[in-house]
């Protein structure tokens, strides 16, 4: 391991390969041979960082909160996805009267709710 040596968690993993990526990038003046194995070695290396999260699903109270804070809200149509929540509008425009309540939304270890007119995949 020459490139990812001393990264501790997924996020530092990330940023490093980010960083790297702008260094060693042919297009931005490195040579292809060192990217092709900064990438090969991220490749190698990223699952075992990844897996580290697998294991910390929602507990029961987490979740009991979670649809706390989603009760909140009004005329919306909540749909579980995979690992995202979809909130739709059941009233023309009752989602975006209730942006700041859903930018509020707390839920620990992971991302904070976002607002957005177009539902982005």
């Amino acid at each position: 391991m020459k490139y990812f040596l001393g990264v501790k968690n997924a996020n530092e993993l990330k940023s490093l390969y980010r960083k790297l990526c702008n260094e060693l990038h042919p297009d931005k003046g490195g040579k292809a041979s060192a990217f092709i194995a900064m990438m090969n070695e991220y490749n190698s290396i990223k699952d075992s960082f990844n897996n580290e999260n697998e294991n910390e699903n929602l507990n029961d109270e987490q979740f009991y909160n979670l649809l706390q804070q989603l009760e909140k809200l009004t005329n919306v149509r909540i749909e579980f996805i995979g690992y995202f929540i979809w909130l739709f509008d059941e009233v023309e425009g009752s989602m975006y009267q209730q942006k700041e309540i859903i930018k509020s939304f707390i839920f620990d270890g992971y991302n904070s709710a976002r607002w957005t007119k177009v539902k982005k995949i």
